[in-house]
Formats: C-alpha cells, sequence, structure tokens
C-alpha cells in the first residue's frame, strides 16, 4: 500500500492506532499483517511532534519516503521530478519499471 501524499495528519493516524477512515484503517492493517506500507510524506519543516510520528510508523514496518526529488539526475520538466518520486515508489514495492535508470554514480560527472 502507498499513501502520496501522506498529510501528517494521516502520518498521526497511523502512528498512533487512530482510524479515522479508509486509509487510515487500511494502513493500520497492512502493519499488523506484516505487509508494505510506503509513506510519501509531503510536508516541511517537521516538528519534533512529526518525526517522533515518522519514527513510531518505521518501527512499526512501514517505509518513508520523502517527496524530495534527486537534483543529481538533472531534470529537465516536472514530470522528470515526478517521475523520480515515482519510480523511487516503485523500487521500494520491488517493482520493476522503466520510470527511472538505476543509480549510476558516474553520472554526476
Amino acid at each position: 500500500m502507498v499513501v502520496i501524499p501522506c498529510s501528517t495528519k494521516t502520518l498521526a493516524a497511523i502512528a498512533n492506532g487512530f482510524s479515522q477512515n479508509l486509509i487510515h484503517r487500511a494502513a493500520e492493517c497492512m502493519l499488523k499483517e506484516g505487509k508494505k506500507l510506503v509513506l510519501v510524506m509531503r510536508e516541511t519543516p517537521l516538528s519534533l511532534i512529526h518525526l517522533n510520528n515518522m519514527v513510531q510508523v518505521k518501527q512499526a514496518g512501514a517505509v518513508l519516503l520523502p517527496a524530495s526529488p534527486g537534483f543529481y539526475y538533472n531534470p529537465k520538466s516536472i514530470d522528470d521530478v515526478v517521475n523520480f518520486i515515482v519510480g523511487k515508489v516503485l523500487n521500494s514495492l520491488g517493482l520493476k519499471h522503466k520510470i527511472t535508470k538505476p543509480w549510476d554514480p558516474d553520472m554526476t560527472k
């Protein structure tokens, strides 16, 4: 399951088991069943409360994937920036794709 974008309100609900809607409940079930849960955080800056909630979901087994594009790929468009994040999400799920190329350290030279 992927929650994208994941607001800090949704993060807090998932971290504290406060299932207020179907997204919260499904995420809670993913964690309790030991299945993959990817949370793509959209907020910045982060407060200590946000960080503590992030620690809680990470300890419960979630993958935290901030929506922070990698500019080392030299994006040329907004689509490139979006595709970078989508590629990272797919990588974290173990899904093969052709959206982004695997990291190559020589790329930055």
